[in-house]
Order: structure tokens, then sequence, then C-alpha cells
């Protein structure tokens, strides 16, 4: 339970000498992991919502800032693999990802000071490099807690209860950063912001969460752990899983980069525009909150099913309707759609996972997958919105989605085999 104050102790086959110190408690342990999600996407939500904006503001044209994006997911093809291998074969998974916050937090400073098109693509894609394996290291890390917990006949936590300190740590920012360009801050303290919140992730990982032992695949196995990851996501159930959502994120990556551009087209002052996307975050936490019981109800596959078909219609409806009132309220479909894209997934590939390569299965679905899918869906998305219009972008991106929304319905099943 979250307040049961029982140390977690490590099964035999972990390196003992690899814990200097002594274990902290689950409940301590549990609590830490909640805050380093709660940090991880504060860091997004301090400069994300303003970063297409904060790009115009420094003359990059639409194919530009596509260009930028699209190269900010080249890291997503080989940061989350490298550093999940890493963490299951050589290096303490807690300061691989202490280190990452840290020089993630340098490179963001790197960007508020750079200027023309080629130092901000540098310094992005500096950035990106450092924080894309943090999302699906920060995930293994968690479901190797629970794994421990489990050891110690502890109840693990699910994932959407751990998962959900990260939509709230992703709305905290928008309100500070409101005031602050309200009293006439420019749209480059959202980098700032971003910086600071990078030192107090590296902070509560140094600090605060106890320390795990290191990989026993480093010392008992000399196989690669991704070989394993990449075999079970070519198993059929996975694959076609796999597919649908590759093709889901082509979409919603039309969303994530240009929709903030879109309201600044549509009127809504950029102070906004955190504001704007914590109301869908607010949507989130409700769903996410939701979850298990959900799932318990309609089952993983509606869910997924839910998700797409939410996708289909937010952005369908940013096509035809060109109204801020209507950009703006569309909002309201992001729970569903985070469920699919953020929720359901971890915990699934989790269900397929070994202990020697539950951080790889992590790290191989973020570079095939939602990686390698928003870096063909910028490259697109900037040529599309620059030669065609805004509308055709979100027309497109909602034809994705039902693609999608149609291969999770005829092909997708939850059966699978456990590794």
């Amino acid at each position: 339970m979250l307040g049961t104050d029982r140390p977690i102790s490590f099964p035999p086959s972990m390196d003992p000498t690899s814990v200097p110190t002594p274990p902290r408690t689950a409940a301590l342990a549990l609590r830490a992991t909640k805050a380093q999600f709660f940090f991880s996407f504060a860091v997004l939500g301090a400069f994300f919502p303003y970063l297409s904006v904060y790009f115009r503001e420094r003359s990059l044209s639409d194919t530009q800032i596509g260009w930028v994006f699209a190269a900010s997911c080249i890291p997503n093809l080989l940061s989350p693999f490298i550093t999940t291998l890493l963490a299951d074969t050589r290096l303490n998974a807690r300061r691989l990802l202490a280190w990452l916050f840290v020089f993630a937090g340098i490179a963001m400073g790197l960007l508020f000071y750079a200027r023309g098109f080629w130092a901000i693509l540098l310094a992005y894609v500096l950035h990106r490099a450092m924080f894309a394996g943090i999302l699906p290291l920060q995930d293994g890390l968690n479901f190797a807690l629970q794994e421990l917990r489990k050891g110690q006949g502890l109840d693990p936590e699910p994932y959407h209860r751990v998962r959900i300190w990260g939509s709230i740590g992703y709305m905290v920012p928008s309100f500070a950063l409101y005031f602050l360009m309200a009293w006439g801050c420019p749209t480059s303290i959202s980098l700032l912001g971003a910086l600071v919140v990078c030192g107090l992730g590296a902070a509560n990982l140094f600090l605060l969460l106890p320390t795990l032992p290191n990989p026993p695949s480093a010392i008992d196995e000399p196989r690669l752990p991704s070989l394993d990851a990449i075999r079970v996501i070519a198993r059929p159930p996975l694959r076609l899983f796999c597919t649908a959502m590759f093709i889901l994120w082509l979409g919603v990556t039309a969303w994530s980069t240009f929709y903030p551009i879109y309201l600044k087209e549509l009127g809504v002052p950029v102070k906004w525009l955190g504001p704007v996307s914590s109301l869908s975050i607010a949507v989130e936490i409700v769903f996410t909150a939701g979850f298990g019981w959900i799932v318990e109800r309609i089952g993983l596959r509606r869910v997924m099913l839910l998700g797409a078909g939410a996708a289909v219609v937010r952005l369908f409806l940013l096509a035809a309707v060109k109204n801020p009132t209507v950009a703006i309220a569309v909002q309201i479909f992001h729970g569903p759609w985070v469920l699919a894209l953020f929720i359901a997934p971890p915990s699934f590939l989790n269900r397929n996972a070994g202990d020697r390569f539950r951080h790889s299965l992590q790290g191989v679905y973020a570079m095939l997958i939602s990686g390698a899918a928003v870096m063909v869906g910028n490259l697109l998305c900037g040529w599309v919105k620059d030669t065609r219009g805004t509308a055709t972008l979100f027309y497109g991106a909602s034809a994705c989605a039902l693609v999608a929304m149609i291969l999770l319905w005829v092909a997708f099943h939850e059966e699978h085999r456990e590794a």
C-alpha cells in the first residue's frame, strides 16, 4: 500500500554490491517516482505549448518549423534505444535518468540564446537528444520498481495512478507562465521555465529516489535485450497494434506541432496558449484517473478505438470549422486521445516484457513507432501547411486517425503472450 513503511529488497539475481546506500521505504520510493513523472511532464508543459509560436517569433517559416521538429525527431530514433539498452545492460537507470535531465536543461539554455534557423535547429535537436530517452526510461524504471514491490509482497501501483502525476505536472507551469507573460515577459520565458524544471527533476533523482540495482543482464547475459524487445514487437498481436499506432501518431503530429500556431492565427493571445493547453490536460486527468475503471468495463480494445475516434473528430473539426471557440472546445476530446496514445500502450507493452528487457521494450517502441512517425509526420505537415493550408493539414491528419481506428477495429486483440 502507499503508506506501507517497508523496505525494498532486491532479487538475488541483481548485484547487491551495486546498492551503496541502505534501501529506502517502499512508500518513499513510490512518492519519488510519482514526483519524477510530475517533473518530466512539467518540462514539456513549460515550453511545448509555446514552442512553435516562439519559432515563428524567431522568423522561421512553417516549412522551417516543420524541419526543426522533424530534425528533433532524429534523436527519437536513437536516444530511446540507446538509453534503455544501457539501462538494461550497463548503467544504473536512476543515475542515467538524472544526467539526462541535467543535459536536457543545459540544451534548453542554449536554445534560449540561439538565433537563426541553424542555431535553433541544432540547440533543439540537442535538447531532444537528451529528453527523448527520458520518458521511455522513466516508464521502464517505474515498471521495474513495481516488480520490486511485488517481490516484497506489496501491491504494485497501477501505471495510470503513477502517470497521472505527469498530467498534473504538465498543467502547473502554464499558470505561472500566464502571469509572467501578462506582466510583459516574452515567450522565451517558457524556455527558462523548462530549464528550471529540468534541474528539479535531476535533484529528485539524485537526492530522493532510492538507489536501484545495476542491471543484471550486464553480468548474466551477453545477448542484447533490444533484440528480445524487437522480437516481441514483431509478433502478430503487437505488430498490428504498432502499425495502427504509427499511423495514429502521423495524424497526431499535425496537432502537436501546428495547433498553437493555428490558435494564434485565429486571434488567441500567446499568453493564453498555456491555459488552453491545460484545459485539455484537465480533461486528461479525469480520464487517466478513471483508466482502470474504464478498462474493466469496456476493455483495452475499445479504449483504443475510443481514443482513435476522438482523434478523428477532433482533427476533423479543426479542419472544417475555422473558429477560435471550436478550436478550444475540441480540447474535450483530449482524454480518450491520451489514453490511446500515452496510457494504454506502455501498460500493454509491459505485459509482454521480461525483466531483462523491460526498459528496452519501451525504448524500441518509442524509437520505431512514435519516434519514426513523428519525424515523418513533421516533414509532411510543414510542407502540407505551407503549400495546401491548415484545413488540408487537419483533414489529412483526421484521415490518418480514421485509418488507425479501422486497423484497431479489424485487427487488434488484447491477447498477448507472456515473455
